[in-house]
């Protein structure tokens, strides 16, 4: 290992610059591991969580585009855990050098929770340390190990109850700040995420020309292709809730105002863009939204990410019976009924189930 090359250098050592993170991510995170984690760990541990740093690195390379510790965001994190995971105990044991997100990867030997929720808790510690030095703006983490810890086996169901659906529609129809244009852009996409159902993936990929507002009820066009090879005829529709469309067109037509001197280019006709780029928000920028939205509201679940929306969707719509379950289906893309039931049975627990 490299500082057990140097021993004697080792309490010359200062914690690693940004570009040291970028560029040397391997060099950087041991140093941080060794002298700057605030706990000693044992050689052992320290060259085992060394080895999944490396792992950790191939998977963020692999990512496109590539990305690193500063910029990666609570998904890429839970899906590199969930990766982490290994494969089905049952299965026959083998060496496998499989890269993160491959079939045959998902197959590895199921790491034991222990070790992985240790693992967790260094990677939390990690983006601590990157945002006191001011190399990121927040933790990500924060969602991410509540997710992995509390979502094991099938994955948590959250969404929020009757009364906590109605008090953040409440907020961000009359009190949500919208006197910049940050603030209009992220009252029209968590009302986006709240009143259909769509995935951040979805929204971030929305362009302006994909909602519908005519005679009959406001729609919104998912597309499955990337925007810049859309096949129309790979669609499905989503049908906006009555709430949040006089909002969302506000929102809407300032984007198409300021789009009509700029060039029509793939960013600029996105509807809920970066403020800073101009180009696709980031997951960590939703997440953010999200986050800071239920903290000031005091909305305390299981999850604070843009998954409780959309299960707070679905639940919504299963109250109210309004669509059959192949309609619903269709509009949140869902290939089989699995999380539509798993939804339904949380619904109505302790209730009578309609059939």
């Amino acid at each position: 290992m490299w500082l057990e090359d140097q021993p004697q250098a080792i309490f010359d050592i200062t914690a690693p610059h940004l570009d040291e993170w970028v560029e040397r991510p391997l060099k950087a995170f041991e140093i941080y591991i060794r002298l700057f984690a605030g706990k000693q760990y044992s050689d052992v541990s320290a060259r085992q969580y060394i080895a999944n740093f490396r792992k950790l690195v191939t998977f963020l390379e692999s990512r496109k585009p590539p990305q690193n510790v500063t910029t990666i965001g609570p998904d890429g994190l839970y899906e590199f855990l969930t990766w982490l995971e290994g494969r089905n105990p049952e299965s026959p044991i083998a060496q496998s050098t499989d890269e993160p997100g491959t079939t045959t990867a998902a197959t590895r030997r199921q790491v034991q929770s222990e070790t992985k929720f240790r693992y967790i808790d260094v990677l939390n510690g990690l983006m601590d340390h990157l945002v006191a030095y001011g190399y990121r703006k927040s933790n990500p983490m924060l969602d991410t190990a509540r997710a992995v810890k509390r979502g094991q086996g099938e994955g948590q169901i959250v969404f929020l109850e009757e009364e906590q659906d109605k008090l953040l529609q409440r907020y961000l129809l009359e009190d949500y700040d919208v006197s910049t244009t940050l603030g209009k852009r992220n009252r029209a996409l968590m009302l986006m995420l709240l009143g259909t159902g769509i995935t951040p993936a979805q929204a971030q990929g929305a362009w302006v020309d994909d909602f519908i507002f005519n005679d009959g009820p406001a729609e919104f066009v998912v597309l499955k292709e990337r925007p810049d090879t859309r096949d129309r005829k790979d669609q499905h529709r989503v049908r906006l809730s009555a709430f949040c469309v006089e909002p969302i067109v506000e929102w809407l037509a300032l984007r198409k105002e300021a789009l009509i001197d700029g060039p029509n280019r793939h960013g600029e006709r996105l509807a809920f863009p970066s403020e800073r780029t101009d180009g696709r928000l980031s997951n960590e920028g939703i997440y953010h939204i999200v986050r800071t939205t239920f903290e000031t509201l005091g909305l305390d679940t299981a999850d604070v990410g843009p998954r409780v929306l959309r299960y707070t969707f679905m639940r919504r719509q299963i109250k109210a019976g309004t669509f059959s379950d192949q309609d619903l289906m269709n509009m949140l893309g869902l290939g089989t009924t699995k999380t539509l039931l798993r939804v339904r049975k949380l619904t109505f627990k302790g209730d009578t189930v309609p059939v």
